[in-house]
């Protein structure tokens, strides 16, 4: 059986380089959002049902004599998104949810176990935008519940609903405040203090790296989960085609997957890839979000929960720290510079930026070796 799923997975590689996998997406044409998802959804499908389900059916065997499980899985999840869309776009909020929820609890639960664990102790990083004021690290913590007014819809941000928002790096928290001046940001380092479950929106090359860690008996499992919820990453990682619209439509399903995660304790979180990140131009560049919504609510304070899972810095900014310390020849040994230069990003067209050497990887380094303590909740 072993041989049977490493020759399986040796097939299905070289199919995943296929455009459908390509996220984020975006929009062309003048078609409604409902009608794009649906394009997309059903070119997923008949990718999958050419190319890779073929491999499946004649190289594994599931306990159900049924053909085609996976693919009619895919068929199905793909239904319960459009059906929610067009729920939601009739004013239907509350069987919309019903009929996403459900077909998250079939997905994620009954067929394949599709959390994946964060380790206590991983690094994070929050930014926020200069208000002509001095920040502490409660400032940098999620929106207090008594200013949950303040709380605007965003891709995963429900109006009224705090939450926390992270990034991998200092790179992808610039680029979500669309490339304001890096010197108006203020920045702190978080961690994590307990053991985190998340679902993972991930983007086809980053899931073929991560599978190589894996034994290759083992693959195809990872494989296959992947591709069962390859339509759920569609839809959360649409770009949004008017940005001035008081109503993105590219929002609802990321939206209702928060809501999910937020009251079902088998998830805290979700990691996703960024919409505004041209993917092409990073190498080896952390560039991930990650979203933990409120598990608790009060009517002042932060969420008890999200006050116990994480530690974080005092915040800083580049201005800060160029007052602090700003030698003459920083991250060199005996002269030579000591960068990573396989980790680099292109943000001007054809030239090529060693991270570390720039403003993100220096601001990194120095809270890097900055204590993380809790933030007081009283």
């Amino acid at each position: 059986m072993a041989k049977l799923f490493r020759d399986a997975v040796d097939k299905i590689k070289p199919l995943l380089t296929e455009e459908i996998f390509k996220i984020p997406i975006e929009q062309k044409g003048s078609n409604s959002f409902p009608t794009f998802l649906k394009e997309e959804l059903d070119k997923y499908a008949k990718v999958f049902e050419k190319t890779i389900n073929p491999i499946i059916e004649e190289y594994v065997e599931f306990e159900s004599l049924e053909k085609g499980i996976i693919l009619n899985k895919i068929k199905q999840f793909s239904n319960s998104l459009l059906e929610s869309i067009n729920l939601h776009y009739q004013g239907k909020v509350l069987e919309s949810i019903e009929i996403f929820n459900n077909s998250l609890k079939e997905i994620l639960f009954e067929e394949i176990n599709t959390s994946d664990k964060i380790a206590a102790g991983r690094k994070f990083y929050r930014a926020r935008k200069d208000n002509e004021s001095h920040f502490t690290s409660a400032d940098l913590f999620h929106i207090k519940f008594e200013d949950r007014i303040h709380v605007t819809t965003k891709r995963y941000s429900i109006p009224g609903f705090p939450a926390l928002y992270l990034g991998e790096s200092t790179y992808v928290c610039w680029e979500e405040f669309d490339r304001t001046k890096f010197r108006s940001l203020w920045f702190s380092k978080f961690k994590n203090t307990v053991d985190l479950k998340i679902i993972l929106i991930e983007r086809l090359e980053d899931f073929l790296t991560e599978i190589e860690k894996v034994s290759k008996d083992f693959q195809l499992t990872f494989i296959l989960r992947y591709l069962v919820t390859f339509p759920l990453s569609i839809a959360c990682s649409i770009k949004v085609k008017n940005t001035k619209a008081n109503f993105k439509p590219e929002y609802v399903i990321p939206q209702l997957l928060l809501q999910y995660v937020s009251k079902d304790d088998n998830f805290d979180g979700i990691k996703f890839p960024s919409t505004k990140i041209n993917y092409s131009k990073l190498k080896n560049v952390p560039s991930y979000n990650f979203v933990f919504p409120i598990k608790t609510n009060k009517e002042k304070g932060y969420c008890d929960f999200l006050t116990s899972a994480f530690e974080l810095t005092e915040p800083t900014s580049l201005e800060i720290e160029e007052v602090i310390d700003n030698p003459h020849n920083q991250n060199t040994v005996h002269g030579y510079t000591t960068y990573n230069e396989e980790k680099h990003f292109e943000i001007i067209e054809g030239l090529k930026t060693v991270y570390d050497s720039s403003a993100f990887g220096k601001i990194e380094k120095r809270l890097n070796v900055r204590d993380c303590k809790k933030i007081s909740n009283e």
